[in-house]
């Protein structure tokens, strides 16, 4: 058949039925059952050819747009219609033939895929009816359930066990960013076992941070592939989840968790269920928003009820003039029961000279509930007559036409005041007249106030110093400072004692001893009491007695070489050694004249003293050798040294000049006067040393002559002993008057031997008693 009288019968067709189709798809529809028409009347396809060209998706888009399939039966009944009304009855015949082949096919995809739309349309009942019902379940509860722990378990079990739903949990977001699971249900334990944050962090980009950080639903419609479920990915399959819905929980504009849900199907939130879902999120969020106001109103109501009955300040509550309501303070303040006190009117607790004033104030309130009377201060006239003071405020609450009077008793307070003034006298008199001189420092290290004896010792007027940085005052050098900064922070902590410290003032330095007292004002610290004592004189007096028992060590160290017998260059050597060390002079030397004259020194140059160097022993200082006319040796070898300045001092014993005391250094100051003073002391010492020393040689020169000459008598005792025996045997031999004689001349012989024999035993003692003598010396 030709193509041209098909388009004739088919633009007869559309025209038909194009009113009958909707406007935003009538075109798109026209166009494809156009097409299929043509390809059916031509008979260029066989008809199940078309039929399997025919695309499913296209079907179900129409369909889901609102066309019926009795109206597509309708619309192939009109085209029926034209072909026969066109054409003649055996051409039409073919027509129909071929378009009846065609309807079987094309009607069993449109039944096919209607079917389909009718099954996921009833799944989306469901799952909108189940929705319903857990909105329905959860408003029950919510109100129902005053406690919000409950309340949140029991609206998880409603998800599950109502819903349907595979799991459900609700979380709160933490100060650290992490996510608090607080209620669940389902079998699994999931919500507890994984890791969720809703920070920026890879654990918190998933659906429950993002609902927590965005305030918005987050919906992941396939667990196994959204990139946003990786961290947890592995846990949730296991649990048998393919699909979740994350809503954000808001209570009074601020997002505080999320309510997430689980199915075991895939894509199982449409728009209509998370609609319904998302007012479920906002039930609970209402439920928790109402728990927690009632819960914070019954705070308010205990806490109001604790302040007003544990307040110090007394409360009454007035109407009409009366009190019907008064807390215990006021019985403590008035000497009156609460029964005694219930219908009183309120002005009877007042002094009679007050009542006037008090009376005015409250009529002033009671009329006008903007005015407010503060701190009216009145005398109270207790039940047993005593008078006390407080102050009184009133404010008027129109809504319950009462006025309610707060009594504050300051009695104690005036006390105090009283004592505080006298205290306060007593303290400025303790502060002004100390000895002792007194800073106060702030916490910022300024200078709050300072007495009389503190300004005399810093050598300063009051305006020079009050508001300045004790540190900005120049008194403390870096040393200090640093150890001013340790003393700060210490009794900060909490540690006292005595600290000592070296200041400048003027460029004289001053020693003073610092005591630091932390002063606290309600138990937090403000400011630093510090009491300072000038110990200058004490300090130099301690180094003076230093100095002296350091140079008597010295000298001492002489007396003990002299008591112990050393030899006179190693006692002198000890004492230049020690001397050095105490006075720092970088030469000290002695040079000790007699028959075998010697030198020793203590030095860190090297200097031959001898005696033709110090030709000129006589006393002398030279400051400066470089300013002298003419040199000595000495003074020329000394400056060869390296060396300036120099003392020499003689010494003398019995007013013989036996030796001299050297010592010097490249420059002399003022200082070094005192220890010249002390090298003059020394060089006495060390006269009396030689001497000694030479005396001890002397005596045991003595004593050895003595003990040689015992020695000698001794052998001459025996030399004659000998000859007067033989002469006795001699004698035997001789007779008469010659005999007589030589026996009286033997007799006086042996009579000098025994008086020579006892004068040399003598002699022994005497030697003896010498040498333990001088050893014990």
């Amino acid at each position: 058949m030709k193509s041209d009288v098909i388009e004739d019968i088919l633009e007869e067709w559309i025209s038909r039925i194009r009113d009958e189709i909707p406007p935003e798809f009538r075109d798109e529809y026209t166009n494809f059952i156009k097409k299929i028409a043509f390809e059916v009347l031509s008979g260029r396809k066989q008809p199940e050819d078309i039929a399997k060209e025919v695309d499913e998706v296209f079907i179900e888009r129409f369909l889901r747009r609102g066309v019926k399939i009795k109206e597509i039966a309708k619309r192939v009944k009109v085209l029926l219609q034209v072909i026969l009304e066109k054409r003649k009855i055996e051409e039409a015949r073919e027509m129909i033939v071929r378009l009846a082949l065609l309807q079987p096919e094309i009607f069993y995809k449109i039944f096919e895929t209607y079917e389909k739309i009718l099954r996921e349309e009833e799944e989306k009942r469901k799952r909108f009816e189940r929705a319903l019902r857990v909105l329905s379940k959860v408003s029950q509860a919510v109100s129902k359930i005053g406690d919000e722990k409950a309340l949140l378990k029991s609206i998880c079990e409603i998800i599950v066990k109502e819903g349907g739903y595979a799991y459900a949990w609700i979380g709160y977001k933490r100060e650290d960013k992490s996510v608090q699971p607080v209620a669940k249900a389902g079998k699994d334990g999931y919500a507890y076992e994984v890791k969720i944050t809703w920070d920026e962090s890879e654990t918190g980009k998933g659906p429950t941070g993002t609902a927590i950080r965005t305030g918005k639903i987050v919906v992941v419609r396939e667990i196994d592939t959204d990139p946003r479920f990786a961290p947890w990915r592995e846990k949730a399959l296991k649990s048998g989840f393919r699909s979740s819905i994350a809503l954000p929980l808001v209570v009074k504009g601020e997002v505080i968790g999320s309510l997430n849900i689980y199915a075991f199907e895939k894509d199982a939130f449409d728009e209509k269920e998370v609609d319904l879902l998302k007012e479920v999120a906002e039930v609970v969020s209402f439920g928790i928003s109402s728990i927690r106001e009632v819960e914070e109103r019954r705070k308010l109501e205990e806490l109001y009820k604790a302040i007003v009955e544990s307040s110090k300040a007394g409360i009454i509550v007035v109407s009409n003039g009366k009190i019907i309501h008064a807390n215990e303070a006021v019985e403590r303040v008035s000497g009156y029961s609460k029964d005694e006190l219930m219908g009183m009117p309120f002005i009877n607790i007042f002094s009679e000279g007050d009542r006037e004033d008090i009376l005015r104030v409250y009529k002033l309130v009671s009329y006008d509930p903007k005015y407010v009377a503060e701190n009216l201060e009145v005398r109270i006239l207790r039940k047993d007559g005593v008078r006390c003071f407080a102050l009184v405020t009133m404010a008027s609450i129109p809504e319950l036409r009462c006025v309610v009077v707060s009594l504050l008793d300051v009695t104690k307070l005036r006390e105090m005041e009283r004592k505080l003034k006298e205290s306060e006298e007593m303290y400025r008199s303790i502060f002004e007249f100390s000895p002792l001189g007194i800073i106060i420092v702030g916490r910022d290290m300024r200078i709050i106030d300072c007495n009389d004896a503190a300004l005399k010792m810093i050598k300063r007027r009051r305006e020079e110093v009050v508001g300045k940085k004790w540190d900005d005052l120049g008194f403390l050098d870096e040393e200090e400072l640093y150890k001013a900064m340790e003393v700060f922070y210490r009794v900060l902590r909490g540690e006292s004692g005595t600290y000592e410290f070296r200041i400048k003032v003027d460029g004289e330095e001053k020693w003073v001893n610092l005591f630091p007292v932390l002063l606290k004002k309600d138990n937090k610290p403000y400011a630093f009491l510090n009491i300072i004592e000038d110990v200058t004189e004490k300090k130099n007096y301690e180094k003076e007695i230093k100095e002296a028992l350091e140079r008597l060590e010295i000298l001492r160290s002489i007396d003990h070489a002299i008591l112990s017998g050393k030899q006179m260059r190693e006692a002198i050597q000890e004492a230049l050694q020690l001397a050095r060390r105490k006075l720092g002079f970088e030469l000290l030397a002695c040079l000790v004249l007699g028959e075998e004259p010697f030198t020793v020194q203590d030095s860190d140059v090297e200097i031959n003293l001898n005696e033709k160097l110090l030709s000129k022993l006589e006393d002398r200082v030279v400051e400066n050798i470089l300013q002298l006319g003419e040199m000595t040796d000495l003074e020329i070898e000394l400056l060869k040294a390296g060396l300036k300045s120099y003392v020499l001092i003689p010494l003398v014993s019995r007013g013989e000049t036996i030796g001299a005391l050297v010592a010097a250094q490249k420059s002399f100051d003022e200082k070094d006067r005192e220890k010249i003073e002390f090298l003059r002391t020394l060089a006495g010492q060390f006269g009396i040393v030689i001497q000694e020393a030479r005396m001890f040689e002397m005596r045991m020169k003595s004593l050895k002559q003595i003990e040689d000459n015992i020695v000698t008598l001794a052998t001459l005792v025996d030399k004659i002993k000998n000859p007067l025996a033989a002469i006795t045997l001699l004698l035997e031999d001789v007779e008469g008057e010659i005999k007589e004689r030589i026996e009286e001349q033997v007799g006086k012989i042996v009579e000098i031997v025994r008086e020579v024999e006892k004068g040399w035993v003598e002699s022994e003692n005497v030697r003896k008693f010498l040498k333990r003598s001088w050893e014990d010396k």
